[in-house]
This record gives structure tokens, sequence and C-alpha cells, in this order.
């Protein structure tokens, strides 16, 4: 049985910062917020270190900022946020070059495109990061595909030693699935993904899922394990 989206004026968006320097584009995400639950409460601001406290003292913050605006500062401040645990949806412009390095440190919880930014889709991210998930758009998935072709690759990447169940998690991982959903579809606890999602990070030296993610697709690890897997696959079908 499909699961339907909750409604716009179901979602719960207390608790919500927009941290946005384009005018434009705040006062629009501000706009489909306010219009999309009565029990919104959105603080727009400039700079993420101008709310840290804000954020902190907020029982489950949820903080929308645009990759493009982030800096040094701006990213300690996040980093710092997401300690605590505020979420990090990121807007993505897909109109000009992503610079994904700026999320290195960040805990994202989600990833969406301007070009998509629209209530359903902004209120249905938020409904996947409040339940757990890591949604990311489709088409930045294709940007970042196309980067994992284009790209060099490092040989030492595929170098890294992974049990076939971290194996398993990080083709689950990359697809987008929380570790709630890694642990129902391995069988495991959710614990144990917590745990396999973590050794993934260590060995693939990364500080969060997002950069994990872009890692594994650049250096053509992820289509590796994923052949092997399906391959594998396979032989248990033919034997």
């Amino acid at each position: 049985m499909s699961v339907q989206p909750t409604a716009p004026d179901e979602t719960d968006l207390a608790g919500t910062f927009v941290v946005l320097r384009d005018r434009l584009t705040r006062l629009r995400v501000e706009q489909i917020l306010n219009g999309a639950s009565r029990r919104a409460r959105v603080c727009g601001a400039h700079d993420v270190e101008d709310i840290v406290e804000d954020v902190v003292r907020e029982r489950n913050p949820l903080l929308i900022v645009s990759l493009h605006e982030i800096d040094a500062l701006s990213r300690s401040a996040l980093t710092l946020c997401a300690a605590t645990g505020a979420k990090v949806l990121v807007l993505v412009d897909d109109t000009q070059r992503a610079p994904w390095e700026r999320l290195a440190g960040i805990a994202v919880a989600g990833c969406l495109s301007t070009a998509e930014l629209s209530e359903r889709a902004l209120c249905r991210a938020i409904e996947r990061i409040l339940a757990g998930e890591v949604p990311v758009s489709g088409n930045l998935i294709h940007a970042l595909l196309s980067l994992a072709v284009g790209a060099p690759r490092n040989p030492h990447d595929h170098l890294v030693r992974m049990t076939p169940r971290e194996q398993e998690a990080l083709v689950l991982l990359v697809d987008g699935l929380s570790n709630k959903q890694i642990a129902r579809q391995l069988g495991i606890s959710l614990h144990g993904a917590k745990r396999l999602v973590a050794n993934i990070l260590a060995k693939l030296n990364c500080t969060n899922r997002t950069s994990a993610v872009t890692k594994a697709l650049r250096s053509g690890l992820y289509d590796k394990v994923r052949n092997s897997r399906q391959d594998r696959q396979l032989l248990l079908q033919q034997g």
C-alpha cells in the first residue's frame, strides 16, 4: 500500500529558519511556508551565525540555506547547529556550477533544486527529512552523476576495503535511503545500520553522507559495488 504524502496544511513547519541572502528566494520560501501550515513559525535571516543561539534553543530546528551562499563563517555556524540536532536543507541553483565542496563537514539532511522549488516539493522534502530520509532532487542526482563521469578518478579510491554488508549499505546510502530504511532493507537493527554508515564515512574519509555520496559517485566506487552486488545476485538466482 503506497503512503500518500501529507497534505501541505498538515506539515509541521514550526521552528523553521530560512537563512537566505537572496531576497527574492527568501521571500518565495517564506511565502510557501507561511501558506502551507497554520503551525508555521518562520524565522528569516541573512546569516546563519546570527541565529545560532535561537537554533540551539529550538526543539526541532530546520534550517533552509543556499549552497551558493555558504562561506567559511556560515559553514562553521551550520556545523555547530547540525551538531546540536538541527536539520539542514540545502537549496541548489543547478543553473550554476554547484560548489559541492562547501558542504564539507556539514551534516546535510537534504538537497532541493531551486528549479523544483514549489509548495509541494518543499513540504515533501521537509516531510522526508522529519521522517529520517535524505531527499535529493532528481536533477541534482543527474548533476552529480555527470560530475562523476567527467571527473578524474583517484585509483586509490578503488582500494577502499568494505565488507559485503558495508557494500550493500553504500548502495542504499547513495540511493538516498535513511538509516531506518537501510536497516529495514538489510534486515538489521537501526543501531547496526548507523554503525555501517559510520564505517562507510570513516573508510571514505568523509564527514557527512552528502560528501560520501559525491565521493562514491565521482570515484566510480558506487558503480563498482553495485555491479558486483548485481553479479552476486545473478549467480545466486542461477544456482
